[in-house]
């Protein structure tokens, strides 16, 4: 069987996630960059005026008691703002003044490139308008703060800043002019792209920000009700379905092994990303949830969704009902490991890729499904086992470890975006419990009669097509921002040179 899984929109978001781990994992670590930024600023400026000692040490106290009550004051005025915490301030600022000392220490080294004279008042003006134009990008499109007030709250700390820490006596007009000209176009090029990448989407998508925002939002904060809203809006009705398989013996209550059509995503708190535990609870705790042959196009929208779907869990048609069932058999082929359970009239078949976890498309289900009258059976439990990452693994006492592709634990600061089984946990402590689990099951199995039912539930569904326009919005955005970064470079690469 060969069945190649083509490039598709949720992949192609998926692989601008690495840009949300820019900034690092910890706002002390960014305050530091913040304030000992700041403190070279006034540094290399003291350091190459030659002022004396006392006016040193006072301008350094003076600059950190600014740009520590800047983050206070950029965060009054982002007030109201969707993104808007002490936590992301302390980030941009960071970063911002990382571009501001880039900006200095570049410019005295074209003055030895070059042989250029250049005072380190122009070079540390140029560095400012850099701050500036990082500045506003951010808080216009991830703040979500308007274009005018993005470009006061942009220009206040930092202009205040170089007030603090050049004397008027510093400024010289030839050089000021031309930074401030260079430096001005370049927010404006900001300005412009801020236009254009926030609506690059449209009209599918009104504003490729609002997208970003609600995504932040859910993502660093937990607050769910604006993604799940831009998601729920634009879902539609579409009926799925449940299987059920139980096992029951006499005595003893059921096990459920449920195989749920819709698809557990799409990330972190939103919708249904955390549907196999709500099932598993739904179950009293007795059911083992797996991922059928399904992608994120078949994603409840939000928690609302989830709990219609859930409600329909009441609602069983049994189809089959079974005390025999054939031995394991397994097939492994290059690509795929493949194990089947024949009962009298429907098969459990599990299907693990070897080169990835990725889902599988349906055209993987519809070519087992025609097999079926083939074969003497009416009926496929047909389970993607999701648990393959990197090479196959060739060792013979290996496990089958099936995994239910929950998406609640998503967002994780990786590359994939969540930790695999065995990042964050002790080896030794995971093969204790499989053994432990194997060693209970041989000493307390027994017979039992297998069910099946079928479960028709009517929700709404994402859908394939409101990934499609995510993904070209986002791709649309992406080119004109490195377009617009492109010409930024040049004009700032000009900046160094000319002044």
């Amino acid at each position: 069987m060969n069945v190649v899984r083509e490039a598709d929109s949720v992949s192609s978001i998926h692989k601008r996630w690495f840009f949300t781990l820019i900034n690092p994992s910890s706002y002390k670590t960014s305050l530091i960059v913040y304030e000992l930024t700041a403190a070279i600023i006034v540094c290399v400026y003291q350091l190459l005026t030659h002022d004396n000692g006392l006016a040193f040490g006072i301008d350094i106290a003076i600059a950190i008691s600014v740009v520590s009550t800047g983050i206070f004051l950029d965060y009054v005025l982002l007030r109201g703002t969707p993104i808007n915490k002490i936590s992301k301030v302390i980030h941009v600022s960071a970063f911002a003044n990382l571009l501001w000392v880039m900006t200095i220490i570049l410019g005295m080294v074209t003055n030895l490139i070059l042989a250029k004279t250049t005072d380190i008042s122009a070079y540390i003006i140029a560095g400012m308008f850099m701050a500036i134009g990082l500045r506003y990008g951010i808080f216009v499109s991830v703040f979500g703060a308007g274009t005018l007030r993005s470009i006061g709250v942009a220009v206040f700390i930092p202009l205040i800043f170089l007030i603090v820490i050049l004397p008027y006596s510093a400024f010289k007009l030839s050089y000021l002019l031309t930074a401030t000209i260079l430096g001005i176009i370049i927010i404006s090029i900001g300005i412009i792209w801020s236009f254009l990448a926030d609506r690059s989407g449209r009209p599918e998508v009104k504003s490729t920000f609002q997208i970003l925002q609600a995504f932040l939002s859910a993502w660093t904060d937990n607050r769910q009700e604006r993604m799940e809203g831009i998601f729920e809006s634009r879902a539609s009705v579409n009926e799925v379905s449940t299987q059920l398989l139980v096992f029951k013996s006499p005595g003893r209550e059921g096990i459920f092994l449920i195989l749920p059509e819709v698809h557990p995503g799409p990330f972190s708190a939103i919708g249904g990303s955390n549907l196999p535990y709500r099932l598993f609870n739904f179950f009293q705790r007795r059911a083992i949830i797996f991922h059928s042959i399904s992608d994120h196009s078949l994603n409840l929208p939000s928690s609302s969704e989830v709990e219609k779907y859930l409600e329909t869990m009441k609602f069983s048609e049994l189809k089959n009902d079974d005390e025999y069932c054939s031995p394991p058999v397994q097939l492994n082929t290059p690509k795929f490991t493949i194990t089947g359970i024949a009962f009298s009239g429907f098969a459990l078949i599990l299907v693990s890729k070897n080169t990835g976890m990725e889902d599988l498309p349906f055209s993987f289900r519809t070519l087992l499904e025609d097999k079926l009258p083939e074969l003497g059976l009416h009926g496929l439990f047909l389970v993607d086992a999701h648990n393959g990452i990197g090479e196959k693994i060739s060792s013979d006492n290996m496990l089958e470890i099936i995994t239910s592709d929950t998406h609640s634990t998503s967002g994780k600061r990786t590359r994939q975006g969540y930790y695999s089984l065995g990042d964050v946990t002790n080896h030794n402590l995971i093969s204790n419990i499989f053994l432990d689990l194997s060693e209970k099951s041989q000493k307390d199995s027994q017979p039992s009669r297998c069910q099946v039912f079928h479960i028709k539930s009517k929700v709404k569904l994402m859908g394939q097509d409101q990934f499609n326009r995510y993904s070209k919005a986002l791709d649309k955005s992406m080119n004109i921002s490195k377009v617009s970064l492109a010409i930024t470079a040049i004009i700032y690469i000009v900046m160094l040179v000319m002044i």
